[in-house]
């Protein structure tokens, strides 16, 4: 069954738009897939010295480092002829320089038909796991069907539902990340190893989030006995710690990201609404970080943007292609810091 709580919708009901305090990411439009910073067809670093044959490396490792694709789907396009080393079209198997290198991707031949089966977005509801099967709970790509398609403005007419009704349409998607099982809100598939790779790792792609919260009023049992906390903080509305970044939860020893986070709304015996921007992921993060820090129990837990993914009216359970101007913007988009 497909649910989300009343009381997230008419969080989202009321208008609940992105949050933009700033704007971290580029956008392009190349027709030949570049490295972040390259205005050229391609990418080039000055060389200072050439390496030997024995320090070289293979080209599909290099093109990875350079998040121009992952090192599967570099093969396929070296297989294809659409890469370029110097100018000259590279084989399967070349190696080459290890820090510097010209490359160019040609990816022309396939922006007239390919936009919208890179990447498509899903309101995932609760109940459904983000990836294999687990404890009798359907993974959630069981919901890419030609019935649950969601039609978008941005999406060209030639990708409308017609497109999806073979069940083949829907062969080599996988979760770019994870959404829990308790969570709803947006999930991108892709078989794209540049979009998966741009939208887990890169440290300015945003994923915000609408979090209703009640007061945590004890320890749970895996708390205690896993993470060996025995009680919890008081209630508190102060998001210093979340904001400055540096903290630890329990039991993981990397320290937090600053994450940007403000109250939309704060009752100190009652519910509150939370909306959080982070630019990491870890297991429960926000849950985790809301009871150790705040002293507060998720109640409901929305994810609203990826990035330029946004979840605007996507009904809970549907799906849509992601737009050209997504997927653009997600790979014009560099890791910084």
């Amino acid at each position: 069954m497909l649910k989300a709580t009343a009381s997230a919708n008419s969080i989202l009901a009321r208008g609940c738009c992105r949050w933009h305090p700033h704007r971290s990411i580029s956008i392009g439009t190349p027709s030949f897939a570049t490295a972040a910073g390259a205005s050229s067809s391609s990418w080039f670093v000055p060389s200072a010295n050439k390496s030997t044959a024995s320090q070289q490396i293979r080209l599909s490792k290099r093109i990875s480092e350079l998040d121009l694709g992952s090192r599967r789907e570099a093969d396929r396009l070296i297989s294809d002829g659409r890469v370029y080393v110097g100018g000259i079209r590279a084989v399967l198997g070349q190696k080459v320089d290890p820090g510097e290198v010209d490359i160019r991707i040609d990816h022309r031949s396939e922006e007239s038909g390919r936009h919208s089966l890179e990447a498509i977005v899903l309101n995932k509801p609760i109940g459904y796991v983000s990836g294999q099967p687990e404890h009798d709970h359907e993974p959630a790509i069981r919901l890419i069907t030609g019935d649950r398609y969601f039609s978008h403005p941005g999406v060209p007419e030639l990708f409308g539902k017609a497109a999806f009704r073979n069940p083949s349409s829907f062969r080599g998607f996988v979760p770019a990340g994870r959404l829990d099982l308790n969570s709803t809100g947006l999930l991108v598939f892709t078989r794209s190893g540049v979009i998966a790779k741009k939208l887990v790792s890169t440290k300015n792609i945003e994923k915000e989030y609408i979090v209703e919260l009640e007061p945590a009023h004890q320890v749970s049992r895996n708390e205690r006995e896993r993470l060996g906390i025995q009680a919890l903080p008081r209630r508190s509305n102060d998001l210093t710690l979340l904001r400055q970044g540096g903290a630890f939860l329990e039991g993981d020893p990397r320290p937090l990201r600053p994450c940007l986070c403000k109250w939309e709304q704060y009752d100190r015996n009652g519910k509150s609404i939370l909306r959080v921007l982070l630019t990491e992921g870890r297991k429960h993060q926000i849950r985790r970080m809301c009871r150790e820090f705040l002293g507060m129990h998720v109640v409901n837990l929305v994810r609203i943007g990826i990035g330029p993914v946004e979840l605007g009216d996507l009904p809970v359970g549907q799906w849509r292609p992601l737009t050209p101007h997504e997927i653009n913007t997600i790979k014009a988009t560099t890791s910084v810091g």
